[in-house]
């Protein structure tokens, strides 16, 4: 079978297989543990809970404390006071303040900024430096205040998810700044023993499970109120549990994970060595409670490849070539990033490592935002699921005002598929087609398209991409495939190329891809060219409805900007052509959003960028987690009205129109809106100069960059089976760049949203490294 039918579905497929090595490895050890504690408010107890835990751990193994951000007073100095034996303590205080107040207020106060990133990268290199120094170890990272606490503030915390002080200094929630931390640290939850502190408590406990963290513990001073009998009397039941991302169940063992401990003296200045004595044997109960729960954990994570293989079924992949150490183990996912699990050392220990995701995976806003995930769950929590039909819900109504479309429709993933049937529906009505049984019925795409893997969109798609024979015995071609002219830099300079077929120009360079994408401009000054593309068009249109019997064609389906599997970058002068001709000849357009819309290339969709009005346009699938949605012009619809039940639209499921989806994308495109202020086509993600860079390597054939989306085409030798692609994925993926690659092709993607200029810089640079180590 040819690599190009084995990738056939690469869109849809996350990149499961890979070995990376990226800036940030967490070494995991059955002997080496991490957790995190965050409180249910300030004042909670805290660091009187670390010290306790400190002090248990140390009559195990050496421990290390952190305590990332302080303000006022030192809960470093608390903890070694109370601490015997220090000689296997390492304790750490990383950014403090002297004003006690909110981090994010401190800072701001003395003028004294941390950025999110110094705290992470402070935090990594401390906790990196003592799990190299010690095999056997325990590291407890202390937070401050409360779960959303405000961090500490700084001017380079600009991105939109930054709340911002007065001074315009961007802070975020505690538990969104640790939430890198979410497979490898597992949190213990400080409740609130006080009167009302079984609702701060349990909100709480809602707010870092909601962003992906494992609890193994939830600890609580008592004050007379008993609010942990509630609190496990919710977590004991049976059928209902509490249940973390992981789809475990969280606190299995109520009675040792959920525990209370009573209350410390109220006056200050009395020591609290007494208190420690007295609560020690269950410190060490909940300590050895938490080092099982860890081991459990990684014995359960070496596991996985190996329960993989015995039940699983990947699409796209020959089973007989995996390895179980291929098998990547996914972790968690934050911002733009996967974490993966890897073996080491031959296999003897783990690394959890950070994958920088370049897959069509990456979402709009980047992975678990938490403002989307809330939004998500809302919805869900007032809606549930719908199977009715008629119905209007808030959200689906404000997604489909959104989309700016006559009508909307929400289907269950087989909207390509209903969007040809709109199509040739709505030519039969304009030409007014009284026998339509007659025409041997076909559609005009391009060349290298792919519309998804229902019976009708493979059939559009041409043999090289679709047919494989003892897999689609069905196939027949139903479709007018044109050769398109594409752009790319080759050799320093941005060309467009015609193909030899088109018997025209076969190329013209530009300055830059925005000059490549002004339509208007192109108009006036390309005409000749346009009205060149029009005539080969027709030309062609003509010869193939006149080389079949009653052969017609009823539709035009193309994808907007980047075509196919291979992710041709289509000149948009040939593409607004095509539907010059379809209009005048009354053919119905419909333009695959899937992979372009939803401001993958900073627009909702390609009307602006093309200047043409589509009748059909397909949504979701591709970008983010949109619902498959289609929108049509009023005459569509119409299309579809009459007085029989059997003239309306017969596709699709009773409800697609699923609240929570609804309510997560119209999250994503009014972000999209207030964070995307270019003009229709100049969003560039990449640096042209540095793309350029890359064209000019000797093993590159060219390099086409738009909106968040850049691909780099290798040369290969006729018989080496793209072993230079492979090993340029292979050194990417070392390097931390989870690419998709498809026969020469590599392809990477970026939120178009959270992508920094200075993150697509260092991608480039990452990119161009790997390439010039080629041979």
């Amino acid at each position: 079978m040819s690599p190009t039918l084995v990738y056939r579905a690469f869109l849809f497929q996350k990149r499961l297989f890979s070995s990376v090595a990226p800036s940030s490895r967490w070494r995991i050890t059955p002997k080496q543990r991490t957790n995190i504690i965050f409180g249910a408010n300030t004042d909670v107890g805290k660091t009187v809970i670390s010290a306790g835990l400190v002090q248990a751990s140390l009559k195990q193994r050496p421990v290390h404390y952190i305590k990332p951000l302080q303000c006022g007073g030192s809960d470093q100095d608390f903890v070694e006071r109370h601490v015997k034996d220090k000689s296997q303590l390492t304790a750490q205080t990383l950014f403090s303040w002297d004003t006690p107040a909110s981090p994010h207020t401190a800072c701001t106060r003395e003028n004294k900024p941390v950025g999110d990133a110094q705290i992470l990268s402070a935090l990594t290199e401390a906790l990196q430096q003592q799990q190299q120094q010690y095999d056997h170890l325990t590291s407890y990272i202390e937070t401050a205040g409360g779960a959303l606490s405000p961090a500490s503030a700084s001017p380079e915390n600009c991105s939109p998810r930054h709340a911002l002080t007065k001074n315009q200094w961007g802070w975020i929630p505690q538990a969104d700044l640790y939430q890198e931390l979410t497979g490898v640290a597992p949190v213990v939850l400080v409740g609130d023993g006080r009167l009302g502190g079984i609702s701060a408590t349990l909100a709480a406990l809602e707010v870092v499970i909601a962003r992906g963290y494992d609890v193994a513990a939830l600890v609580l001073l008592e004050n007379g109120y008993d609010n942990v009998s509630a609190i496990r009397a919710l977590a004991e039941r049976k059928a209902l549990p509490f249940r973390s991302g992981t789809g475990e169940r969280l606190f299995p063992l109520p009675l040792q994970s959920i525990i209370s401990l009573p209350p410390i003296p109220k006056d200050p200045e009395v020591p609290l060595f007494e208190w420690y004595e007295s609560t020690s044997a269950k410190f060490s109960e909940l300590d050895e409670y938490l080092q099982n729960w860890h081991e459990g954990q990684v014995h359960d994570w070496r596991s996985m490849p190996r329960d993989a293989s015995s039940v699983l079924w990947y699409p796209n992949i020959q089973h007989k070539n995996i390895k179980q150490s291929e098998v990547a183990i996914v972790n968690s996912a934050t911002k733009n990033r996967h974490h993966l699990l890897e073996f080491s050392e031959g296999g003897a220990t783990l690394e959890c490592v950070q994958s920088d995701d370049m897959s069509v995976a990456s979402t709009i806003l980047g992975h678990a935002e938490s403002t989307q995930n809330l939004a998500t769950l809302a919805a869900l929590g007032r809606y549930g699921r719908l199977d009715l039909n008629p119905v209007v819900t808030s959200p689906g109504l404000a997604l489909a005002h959104s989309l700016g479309a006559d009508k909307v429709l929400y289907v269950a993933g087989n909207h390509v598929e209903v969007a040809l049937y709109m199509a040739l529906r709505t030519y039969h009505r304009r030409k007014d087609v009284s026998d339509p049984q007659k025409y041997d019925w076909a559609v005009a795409a391009q060349e290298g398209c792919y519309h998804g893997d229902t019976l009708g969109a493979l059939n559009v798609a041409g043999p090289r991409q679709t047919f494989v024979e003892d897999q689609h015995p069905w196939y027949s071609s139903n479709s007018l495939l044109f050769e398109t002219p594409t752009w790319a830099y080759k050799d320093g300079t941005l060309k467009v190329s015609i193909p030899g077929s088109y018997q025209i120009e076969t190329e013209f360079e530009f300055e830059s891809v925005p000059s490549i994408m002004d339509i208007s401009t192109r108009l006036i000054s390309h005409r000749k060219l346009h009205s060149q593309y029009k005539e080969m068009i027709e030309m062609q249109w003509l010869v193939y409805e006149h080389s079949g019997v009653n052969r017609k064609i009823g539709g035009v389906i193309l994808e907007p900007v980047m075509a196919g599997l291979v992710c041709n970058f289509v000149d948009p002068l040939w593409q607004r052509a095509l539907v010059d001709v379809a209009a005048s000849r009354g053919v119905p357009v419909i333009f695959d959003e899937r992979m372009s819309g939803m401001y993958r290339f900073g627009l909702l969709n390609a009307e602006r960028l093309l200047q043409v009005k589509a009748d059909i346009l397909c949504y979701g699938g591709g970008m983010g987690d949109a619902p498959s949605t289609i929108a049509t012009t009023n005459e569509v619809f119409e299309t579809f009205l009459g007085d029989e039940p059997g003239e309306a639209l017969l596709f699709g499921h009773l409800n697609a129109a699923q609240p929570d989806e609804c309510v997560r994308t119209v999250h994503e495109l009014e972000a999209s809106k207030a964070i995307i202020q270019n003009e229709p086509g100049s969003f560039m993600a990449f640096d042209e100069k540095q793309v350029s860079e890359i064209s000019l390597l000797p093993h590159v054939e060219s390099v086409a960059t738009f909106g968040s989306v850049m691909k780099v085409a290798l040369i290969e030798p006729y018989d080496d089976e793209y072993k230079r692609t492979n090993m340029a994925v292979a050194l990417l993926r070392r390097g931390g760049l989870n690419v998709i690659r498809h026969d020469n092709i590599i392809c990477a993607m970026v939120s178009p949203t959270t992508a920094t200029r200075d993150y697509c810089i260092q991608v480039c640079e990452r990119i161009l490294s790997a390439l010039k180590s080629l041979k």
